[in-house]
């Protein structure tokens, strides 16, 4: 549905810069959507026509383009209105693509407005060469805006303070900062269109969807803390729109709600719903709450399609004394249960995070948190550092804590009352070696294996980052040649050389080493690379071969898991 008349005389270009090429923006086909489908209301309330609405136009790019790319695009369009959507990992860019546009056209000639969560929390800083910046949740301002600008004829005619009016806006007049007389505007969820109408091409990118807003926690350091409550987009109208991308095969829809299941009964409706509609191609991901899963939770999610959908599951520490911190009130037994069942179907990707540099967090306490989540061995194990943003309580909390963050978006903790400089560091390089070797997923039987030459995984973490650093440097390897790798740093460790004598290196004690075989190490290493490598492009996608712990065993590469990305195999008799 599009307002009857659309002026080409007039437009609005919303412009986002993703963090890469797969991403989309929510925000800005939200913004556009409400504006055409709440104009065309109105006109239908009047009854008299449809005045000349804003044409609106989004253009998305990544903070990988070339910066004048962006540019030079943005003159390019020729819009009378620009918009930007701005968040912690595009600010800088986004800043200073606001500030070129701004010295091209002087105010007057060309209106620039920003949004997004880091430009309402930071708002004198883009009002420096922004109209206006626009805050909170932007639908029915955005839609004011047009509407304003549907009335007048020219770029000049939209006023010196265009904002004054719009809810939720922030603006400068007479050198001053003002806010405007309209106020912050809660829209109801259930009014908001739906964000897509069928045009779009989302050909081999994420699609992101809400079906609520607003999180039921209050963790600190989380500007959701803010939400007085959680919003529910009704059922049947979330079970509607779930079809539309299922008629259409999206590859992968990603919820962005904030638990997606707070409503435990509301979720489970939605994972049978997809479920029993699954047309064998769509992917949906969430982020739950793992602790409100309950037995029959689990037991449908572990009923479903392998690959039909994922679950990120939120951490953060299991240090008791930090999760009071930060009021972070899950229950980490529930949550460690909840992963260990869900993983053992190997239905769906499981993602688990942690935060470095949260309060109470020393480096000792971040090793035993490292090691009882990365014990449940899920799919992707994300090593996060916390990010001191503007507007949280963790920020009003930061010199209590010693919280010493960059001064750059996004704002990552540098330096804490329990954590220095070098341990972030350090840190930094074991969530590195996680990113190489254990998420691409292709060493899950080697690596568990490895760890019997340490005391701990952490350990085995804190001396392959030494020995990398040491044999590589800053130099990055390549998927192939990291099992290499691998075989090399398992034989120093073995032979105590020249690891052991590498800083901070626990290693296990002398009865669980001699359990370990370099032999039975290397062939680990060699069924984790027939897994997920085929040897030959000659070859046909079956071939086989004899492991000396095993026997023959053949791999079948034209069926691959759709969550483990390994091919199917299966062990032969043994015909000697």
């Amino acid at each position: 549905m599009l307002p009857s008349q659309i002026s080409e005389q007039k437009k609005i270009l919303l412009a986002a810069v993703n963090a890469s090429y797969v991403h989309s923006n929510p925000a800005v086909y939200a913004l556009r959507r409400s504006a055409y489908v709440f104009a065309e209301n109105a006109a239908g309330r009047q009854r008299t026509g449809a005045s000349v609405f804003p044409r609106i136009d989004i253009a998305e790019y990544t903070i990988n383009d070339r910066y004048e790319d962006i540019l030079f695009d943005l003159i390019g369009k020729n819009a009378d209105v620009i918009g930007m959507s701005v968040y912690i990992w595009n600010a800088q860019i986004c800043q200073s693509l606001l500030e070129d546009l701004r010295r091209l056209h002087p105010a007057g000639e060309l209106i620039l407005f920003a949004g997004g969560p880091e430009a309402a929390t930071h708002p004198e800083t883009y009002l420096e060469s922004c109209d206006f910046v626009l805050t909170g949740e932007g639908e029915y301002s955005f839609s004011r805006l047009c509407a304003i600008l549907s009335g007048t004829g020219s770029r000049e005619s939209f006023g010196t303070s265009p904002a004054e009016n719009l809810p939720g806006a922030i603006f400068r007049k007479e050198g001053k900062v003002c806010y405007s007389s309209a106020g912050l505007s809660v829209p109801e969820i259930e009014n908001m269109p739906f964000l897509y109408d069928g045009t779009e091409d989302f050909a081999n990118r994420i699609v992101y969807y809400e079906s609520s807003r607003g999180c039921p926690f209050r963790c600190t350091y989380c500007l959701s803390s803010a939400a007085v409550s959680v919003r529910f987009r009704k059922l049947e109208t979330v079970l509607k729109e779930l079809q539309f991308f299922l008629d259409r095969n999206v590859s992968l829809v990603k919820f962005v709600d904030r638990t997606f299941n707070a409503d435990a009964a509301r979720a489970r409706d939605i994972w049978a719903y997809i479920r029993d509609h699954d047309n064998h191609t769509t992917c949906f991901h969430f982020e739950i709450g793992a602790d409100l899963l309950r037995e029959e939770d689990l037991s449908l999610l572990r009923s479903l399609r392998p690959g039909l959908i994922q679950l990120e599951i939120g951490i953060q520490s299991a240090n008791p004394e930090t999760l009071s911190a930060i009021r972070r009130t899950a229950d980490n037994e529930k949550i460690f249960h909840a992963v260990r069942i869900l993983a053992e179907t190997q239905n769906m990707a499981l993602h688990t995070d942690l935060i470095a540099g949260l309060p109470y967090e020393d480096y000792s306490s971040f090793a035993n948190s490292f090691n009882l989540v990365y014990a449940l061995r899920a799919h992707q194990f994300q090593l996060g550092f916390l990010k001191v943003l503007a507007g949280t309580e963790m920020k009003r909390h930061e010199t209590d804590y010693g919280l010493i963050s960059s001064s750059r978006p996004p704002y990552t903790v540098i330096a804490t009352k329990w954590l220095t400089a070098a341990e972030i560091d350090r840190l930094r390089g074991i969530a590195d070696m996680v990113d190489i070797f254990w998420n691409p997923g292709l060493f899950r039987h080697a690596l568990p294996y490895l760890e019997k030459l340490f005391d701990s995984a952490f350990a085995m973490y804190e001396s392959l980052l030494d020995y990398y650093r040491r044999e590589m440097g800053r130099k990055a390897l390549s998927p192939r040649a990291r099992g290499d790798f691998l075989s090399a740093f398992a034989q120093a460790a073995a032979e105590q050389d020249p690891v052991s004598r590498l800083q901070n290196t626990r290693t296990a004690s002398q009865e669980v080493r001699e359990e370990f075989s370099l032999e039975m190490f290397e062939e680990l290493l060699r069924f984790d690379n027939r897994l997920h490598f085929h040897p030959s492009r000659r070859m046909t996608a079956e071939e086989s071969f004899r492991f000396s712990c095993s026997g023959r065993i053949r791999f079948d590469y034209s069926h691959i898991h759709p969550v483990t990305r390994e091919a199917a195999f299966m062990i032969l008799p043994d015909q000697t």
